[in-house]
């Protein structure tokens, strides 16, 4: 079963993640997994969930609750699974190279 508490916000950020990789690489000039690209990724993440009207962004709380209580969709869980797997080995890997 796939676990997790999700917010609005990170519904948004999921639903909306290449449009905000976009705005975010032409803000910051960087690409993702670059150390300054992160803050650019969360600068647009907020400047446009800002921006949503409050009916906007009830859908998004209506779609984290949903997540939180059964699951995301198929291609949400599958991004988050890769991204944990990647960092985990990532960790694995440099705490062995430099340990």
């Amino acid at each position: 079963m796939f676990t997790r508490k999700w917010t609005a916000r990170s519904a948004f950020h999921q639903l909306n993640r290449d449009y905000i990789i976009e705005l975010a690489q032409e803000a910051s000039g960087f690409t993702p997994g670059h150390p300054k690209f992160l803050g650019a990724l969360q600068n647009a993440t907020t400047k446009l969930w800002k921006a949503l009207a409050p009916e906007d962004r009830e859908e998004y709380s209506q779609a984290a609750k949903d997540w939180s209580e059964k699951a995301p969709p198929k291609h949400i869980q599958s991004r988050y699974v890769l991204v944990n797997l990647l960092t985990a080995c990532a960790s694995y890997l440099f705490a062995i190279l430099f340990a």
